[in-house]
């Protein structure tokens, strides 16, 4: 398999995956925490979040290179739109960290905090704070299943 095919493989499929995963998790996930106490639904968010970076990481890294690699080793059309690719990927890093953490940082504190878990306004406050991250993670899904549109339209193009 040359370099090429292999990495449009993970280009395409990382961006699709990434995309995919961050739905289900809007989609699927999430939102079954909502009427649940912040003492039970904060650690589970903590423990989703901490274990989706560490699957998300990983993934986005080497689809980014895969696609500025193609992007360097193309011209024209298929360049730009695997440098497009390469930055709606790259998009969702500052996404997480500048957008998303100021609530996700919040959630895990609540979830670490027994005093804070007995509070009982902080239950309206959690659910905000997940509702927010929904929407907010299906924008970032968004960004990564653009991404692999845009691959896959390189690739066959």
């Amino acid at each position: 398999m040359d370099s090429t095919l292999t990495a449009q493989i993970i280009s395409i499929s990382g961006a699709f995956f990434l995309g995919s995963y961050n739905t289900t998790f809007s989609q699927n996930v999430i939102p079954h925490l909502y009427n649940l106490p912040s003492s039970i639904s904060t650690p589970l968010f903590d423990k989703i979040f901490h274990k989706g970076g560490a699957t998300i990481m990983p993934i986005a890294t080497v689809a980014i290179a895969a696609n500025c690699y193609l992007a360097y080793n193309s011209d024209g059309t298929t360049r730009k739109l695997y440098g497009s690719a390469a930055i709606l990927v790259l998009a969702s890093l500052p996404l997480t960290k500048f957008v998303m953490m100021p609530g996700i940082q919040r959630l895990v504190d609540i979830g670490r905090s027994a005093a804070l878990q007995s509070k009982g306004v902080v239950d309206t406050e959690v659910t905000t704070l997940l509702k927010t991250w929904v929407k907010q993670n299906y924008f970032r899904g968004s960004l990564h299943l653009t991404a692999g549109l845009l691959g896959l339209f390189a690739a066959l193009s």
